[in-house]
């Protein structure tokens, strides 16, 4: 096998190789550490800014939640639950109406029946 004027290196391409491989590790290490500063700055900021909004709330004598209404937190499910049953309730009177007026229906025909014939 023979080697080409191509695959032959040269030892400064070698060492400039190197030196850029090891120049891209530091820039992304260096990059990698600036963001993470600027992460941590900002979640000092947060941090401080939700400091001062609860001392203030703290002055004002409230907290977040002081126009909440006290009681049952369920009181949707009984309110659904109760509007079903007078919903059943309706429906089972429509339709007792219903089969009282087809059972006087039947009684009417049957009179009939029994009139008309001899």
């Amino acid at each position: 096998m023979t080697i080409d004027s191509r695959m032959s290196y040269d030892a400064s391409y070698v060492t400039a190789r190197k030196k850029a491989v090891k120049q891209l590790k530091n820039s992304n290490a260096q990059q990698l550490e600036i963001e993470t500063k600027k992460m941590e700055d900002r979640i000092r900021a947060l941090k401080e800014q939700m400091f001062r909004e609860k001392e203030e709330r703290e002055k004002q004598g409230g907290t977040r939640w002081e126009s909440g209404k006290s009681g049952p937190l369920n009181s949707h499910a009984q309110k659904c639950t109760e509007e079903k049953q007078t919903q059943n309730l309706i429906n089972l009177q429509g339709k007792s109406r219903f089969l009282e007026m087809n059972h006087c229906n039947l009684i009417r025909r049957r009179q009939l029946q029994e009139v008309q014939q001899p």
